[in-house]
């Protein structure tokens, strides 16, 4: 009678120890995804102020991308703190392109960084989408041998459409950028990334353009890129008035 309770006993523990093996991998990966998510979640509202930042500093500088960059870069700062270790040449960059670097060392640590990663064609990906070549055709002025949108006395200008970009030239002082950053994941979930790569150098569907949702289909070489290394593109895009005269 012993013995067949021993058995049961064996049989029982036999069978907790496989479900436990079974169970174990699927509770892991289902903690893993909900972490995942969370940092995604807390990317994509980084970059959303990174655009705007970005946005914001395009306004005041002449829609020049190098300042659109700086801008994006003090957006994406918090995801690159955590040490006080700089990248030495993005904060020389830094330094002379932005005008900036100056502060508690983890600040600039996580700021050149940032630069860095603002600045990579790898990382992100910067598209200026108004204005437009054609509404530098309409509206473009050249003033001090300088071509630029005339931002002055808006409210008195003539509010016709130009014939090659269909904008006023109201129109055409609304700075839009549309920001892509590569997000790398868990390497656990890369391999599912690294397989969404091929096939993905197509061109960016239009619909896309001013998506502001992470993008899990193919669209273009960026993506290609990102999904090979194991990422997630991540979009966002704003909009805001010049507050100086746009330069192509």
């Amino acid at each position: 009678m012993m013995r067949r309770r021993g058995a049961g006993r064996a049989r029982a523990t036999g069978q907790s120890m496989v479900e436990f093996v079974i169970i174990v991998p699927v509770l892991l990966l289902l903690i893993l995804g909900i972490l995942q998510f969370a940092q995604v979640y807390i990317a994509k509202s980084t970059l959303d102020l990174a655009a705007y930042d970005g946005v914001r500093a395009g306004t005041m500088g002449n829609a020049k991308p190098g300042a659109i960059e700086c801008g994006i870069a003090r957006g994406l700062l918090p995801l690159y703190g955590g040490n006080t270790t700089p990248n030495v040449l993005a904060l020389a960059q830094l330094v002379t392109s932005c005008k900036d670097g100056v502060g508690p060392a983890r600040y600039i640590a996580a700021y050149s960084k940032a630069y860095a990663a603002a600045t990579d064609a790898n990382s992100v990906e910067l598209t200026i989408l108004n204005p437009t070549p054609a509404a530098f055709a309409d509206w473009g002025e050249t003033i001090d041998n300088q071509l630029q949108i005339p931002n002055d006395r808006l409210m008195w200008r003539d509010t016709s459409v130009g014939n090659s970009s269909g904008e006023t030239v109201q129109d055409a002082n609304l700075l839009m950028i549309r920001v892509r950053y590569c997000y790398t994941l868990f390497w656990v979930f890369r391999p599912i990334m690294e397989s969404l790569a091929f096939g993905a150098a197509q061109p960016l569907p239009r619909e896309e353009l001013y998506s502001n949702a992470p993008h899990l289909t193919p669209s273009g070489p960026f993506a290609t890129q990102c999904y090979s290394s194991g990422g997630i593109v991540l979009s966002s895009t704003s909009t805001m008035l010049m507050q100086s005269p746009a330069y192509p």
